[in-house]
């Protein structure tokens, strides 16, 4: 008589989808026996579908999603690389793509640093682990985790070359440590990784949210993004708050250097 409902949580919008879920994926040990009379009455009051399928269905169903959200980041990054290297304009061919019904305005279109977050990731690391129980091929599994690596990679290359090719002490500060905007969450931030492997060289970091572990408390925390950009020698945007995007960097950066380096992964700073 246990009944089992699926958590598709998305940080950042929690509340929300918890009003007014898209839909409500329920498991039970047999799903042809009606629902409790008293679930079934709640349940009832959104104006949504209700899924029910057995325990395995609904656990698996929300391992799917992840798996369907991990090809659209991973093939929307790549696609980017290549644009970019060829002198193709990924803003413009997105508007395209999310034309396309098939693809839509929703889906994963915007350009980053691979997956991050944790449960995507250990959902990819599921499926690859009930491919080798029984037998399956899970080869696509591990390329969107490697992928994912590879697009990481990349920041840690960008900020190795920015520190060579200017001085080792380049003070650098870093705008945004969440793993994605609109959350506090700093799980699997790339963020974080970047000043483990950097400590020397990062002056410290400015996040509108975000809630920093103790064993990052050395790291100078700026009160505003301004402060953040003025007394560094350099900027790296690790998470895309809509913030920067509204920041008018020409006052700013008046009485920088020709060094001065910005390095934004995500183009959500103002180009002009």
């Amino acid at each position: 008589k246990i009944s089992y409902q699926v958590e598709t949580l998305v940080f950042g919008q929690a509340f929300s989808r918890a009003i007014t879920p898209e839909r409500i994926i329920v498991g039970m040990d047999n799903p042809e026996i009606p629902l409790d009379a008293n679930i079934a009455y709640v349940l009832g009051q959104f104006s949504c579908p209700i899924l029910v399928m057995n325990y395995e269905s609904a656990e698996f169903t929300k391992i799917s999603i992840n798996a369907f959200l991990a090809a659209s980041i991973t093939t929307t990054n790549s696609l980017n690389e290549i644009a970019k290297s060829i002198g193709a304009d990924w803003d413009s061919v997105k508007k395209a793509l999310q034309l396309d019904r098939r693809i839509g305005p929703y889906a994963y279109l915007k350009p980053g640093l691979g997956i991050a977050g944790g449960n995507i990731e250990r959902d990819l690391q599921t499926l690859d682990e009930l491919g080798s129980v029984i037998s399956a091929e899970t080869g696509l599994f591990r390329t969107f985790l490697s992928n994912s690596e590879h697009q990481k990679k990349w920041i840690l290359e960008e900020i190795s070359s920015l520190i060579s090719a200017t001085n080792p002490k380049v003070s650098i500060g870093i705008l945004g440590v969440a793993y994605k905007e609109n959350t506090h969450s700093t799980k699997n931030s790339v963020a974080l990784n970047v000043m483990s492997i950097f400590p020397e060289n990062i002056l410290g970091f400015y996040d509108p949210m975000a809630i920093v572990p103790m064993e990052y408390s050395n790291f100078k925390v700026f009160r505003s993004v301004e402060e953040c950009i003025l007394m560094s020698d350099a900027i790296v945007v690790l998470t895309p708050w809509v913030e920067f995007s509204r920041l008018v960097l020409q006052p700013l950066l008046k009485d920088k250097s020709e060094s001065f380096t910005i390095l934004d992964p995500y183009g959500v700073l103002n180009g002009s």
